[in-house]
């Protein structure tokens, strides 16, 4: 009989790779905004250029929500 390992877990042992949903929008909130900072950018010139809304992007930077991968894509060419 087989025990499936819990979430996070890995024979057992607590893996330090992965990370928590709380603590992925967490890195991704500091990350957007670290850039879009230091690029000079408004939440609405980065809207503009990825085709979303400032909600969106002002979502994204409050841990509220992440982007979509297709987004994250032209975010990533962008910056």
């Amino acid at each position: 009989m087989s025990i499936k390992p819990k979430r996070g877990e890995i024979m057992g042992e607590k893996s330090k790779w992965i990370l928590s949903d709380a603590e992925i929008k967490d890195n991704v909130r500091k990350n957007l905004m670290r850039l879009r900072k230091n690029g000079g950018y408004t939440q609405q010139e980065i809207a503009n250029m990825i085709g979303k809304t400032p909600n969106a992007v002002s979502m994204w930077e409050q841990g509220q929500s992440v982007p979509d991968i297709v987004t994250v894509y032209h975010l990533a060419k962008f910056y």
